[in-house]
């Protein structure tokens, strides 16, 4: 269990004539993470043959225990949004673009007041604000500036 930092983005492509909306949040445990949904708007495609692109990226802090699961989910506003990858390509060559990029990374045993961090942290979360912590002033070579 504890606290972990997720980073995710998608390539995003619209095949259509108009501009359209993405909602894309994160599930733990098959229920959804309160504010955790954002809106990206994908420009109407360029032309016939070329469909416009974005890359929608989020970031997210979550507490997870032992068993706990992760889903990030979608919705377009309309079918022709999809979430594509690309191959390799040349002149010059470039390496395939893959459609999502998903990394979690641990920070700490004892979620959000840990002392294991060397940095601020956020220590209180209410309706629409958040505060910012940091460790004992003990820990040696910190300066912090507020």
């Amino acid at each position: 269990s504890g606290l972990y930092n997720i980073q995710f983005s998608a390539q995003l492509i619209n095949t259509t004539n108009d501009v359209q909306e993405v909602s894309i949040w994160f599930k733990k445990n098959g229920s959804n993470i309160a504010g955790s949904n954002s809106e990206f708007g994908t420009p109407q495609r360029k032309s016939t043959g070329t469909a416009s692109r974005l890359i929608a990226a989020l970031n997210l802090f979550v507490a997870l225990e032992k068993n706990d699961y992760v889903q990030i989910a979608w919705r377009p506003s309309d079918i022709g949004v999809s979430i594509e990858h690309f191959g390799t390509q040349t002149t010059p060559d470039r390496p395939s673009t893959p459609s999502v990029i998903a990394t979690m990374s641990y920070l700490s045993s004892n979620g959000y007041t840990s002392n294991l961090f060397t940095e601020p942290y956020i220590s209180a979360v209410t309706n629409g604000s958040a505060t910012i912590s940091h460790p004992a002033n003990s820990i040696s070579g910190k300066t912090f500036k507020y």
